[in-house]
């Protein structure tokens, strides 16, 4: 089979949980919290244990995400934003800025030695519309430049909102890297021949529209997500189960597998690897070297979000 990768934005210890109680399988490795954090399998004693990749973590740490002092950043936007510094005029209370954990962001900028999610910090927020969540994002990018700044929804507040509800929760991190930049990462040091990324939220959108050489927006996609890979998918392909991406001189350059049910992300997985087997002729590099489970051709094959992120 295929070597499977789990990309998620949880932590690791929500996904260890997960995979030690037999719900998940034991992945080769797992990108934990938004891609700033992976973890290889190792077997020890007889024992599996996951440990981290010291060598990304290591740059990370050169790439100066300096977490009490962008602590004590988020904890002055949120007092502006909100309308409780009097001195800032722009406010918009209506967002409900806060911090998803503030009483390990109280930590961080009291200066403790606080040992989760190092180079992760996240805000929930409110927003009314389109136009609303981008005037949002814009204001945290603008306090946290050169920082990755990734919006998704808060599914579980979203798929329970009661008839008139008009403001979506959000999930707001702030990050010195992404999804996308950690498969790169474990692309290039493995020596991945090809790449199958998979996803359906806000903050899969940069892995897939960046990374590997087909993706798969998997059955029940955010419409976040759905939106953005309908901006760069050409209109005569929208409607398709394949779509195809080309360069200014026609050359095939992408393959998205869409979807366009609402089935579980990995019946859809599963479904697209199974076309990818017979739709060959339409992506030069799967031409080249054809996929085939008992060669394992693809090198690895990177998993869509296997735990609800929060």
């Amino acid at each position: 089979g295929y070597p499977v990768v789990a990309v998620t934005g949880n932590g690791i210890a929500t996904v260890e949980k997960r995979v030690q109680s037999g719900e998940l399988p034991y992945f080769p490795v797992i990108v934990a919290a938004v891609g700033t954090e992976i973890y290889v399998l190792h077997e020890e004693n007889g024992e599996k244990v996951y440990k981290k990749d010291e060598a990304y973590e290591q740059m990370l740490l050169e790439s100066g995400f300096n977490r009490p002092e962008l602590a004590k950043t988020g904890q002055q936007m949120i007092e502006e934003l909100n309308g409780t510094n009097i001195d800032y005029q722009e406010s918009h209370p209506e967002w409900q800025l806060d911090f998803q954990q503030p009483s390990k962001e109280q930590a961080y900028r009291d200066g403790e030695i606080v040992a989760e999610t190092p180079f992760k910090m996240s805000f929930y927020a409110l927003a009314a519309s389109e136009t609303s969540l981008t005037a949002l994002k814009a204001e945290v990018a603008k306090r946290f430049p050169g920082k990755q700044v990734v919006v998704c929804e808060e599914i579980n507040h979203n798929s329970n909102m009661r008839p008139g509800d008009t403001k979506k929760k959000y999930c707001i991190d702030v990050l010195p890297t992404t999804k996308a930049r950690a498969v790169d990462y474990i692309s290039t040091t493995t020596g991945v021949v090809m790449r199958v990324v998979a996803g359906d939220s806000g903050n899969d959108a940069e892995m897939l529209t960046g990374t590997g050489d087909v993706s798969i927006i998997v059955g029940g996609a955010r419409p976040e997500l759905t939106t953005v890979i309908s901006d760069v998918v050409s209109r005569t392909e929208v409607n398709r189960h394949f779509q195809r991406v080309r360069d200014p001189e026609g050359r095939l350059t992408k393959l998205y597998y869409r979807e366009l049910g609402t089935g579980l992300g990995p019946e859809s997985i599963l479904r697209a690897i199974r076309y990818l087997k017979t739709a060959q002729k339409l992506h030069k590099k799967i031409a080249e070297k054809p996929i085939a489970p008992e060669t394992g051709s693809f090198g690895i094959r990177i998993a869509h979000d296997p735990v609800p992120e929060k």
